[in-house]
């Protein structure tokens, strides 16, 4: 009994010491030049509210959209990425980060609330949260 407590409390030691992913996919199917310009405002504002800056000139991914990262001075530990790209006819919108611990970051909770919350609204039935498989990224 001792020894299967002791390995419990090690393995929450462990799980507490760990950095954690964070990681949101959404996809709008078969996407307009129209909902791309709709989703590339609601990324602005989603990045804006979350204190990111656009670096999307620094993107390698092809066809991307959008690519905003968190700003060195307002990070706390790792950044948080949030991209949006075109893959065949839809719209992928990747939202990351690692970060220490289990929770996840004011500027990760930021940006996903925003997205949670108005691209459901634009794109109702045409959009998906965390598919699975999740869209690749090549």
């Amino acid at each position: 009994m001792k020894i299967h407590l002791l390995f419990c409390c090690l393995y929450v030691l462990f799980l507490l010491g760990c950095d954690s992913l964070h990681y949101r996919q959404y996809v709008v199917k078969d996407v307009s030049l129209k909902d791309q310009e709709t989703a590339s405002v609601i990324l602005a504002n989603a990045a804006h509210i979350a204190t990111l800056e656009d670096v999307t000139a620094e993107s390698s991914m092809p066809k991307t959209l959008a690519y905003y990262e968190e700003k060195p001075e307002m990070r706390s530990g790792f950044k948080v990425w949030l991209g949006a790209r075109i893959y065949n006819e839809d719209l992928v919108i990747d939202l990351s980060c690692f970060h220490p611990g289990w929770s996840s970051p004011r500027t990760y909770k930021s940006a996903e609330a925003t997205l949670s919350q108005e691209l459901p609204k634009v794109f109702g039935e045409r959009l998906t949260i965390d598919p699975q498989p999740p869209v690749p990224f090549r």
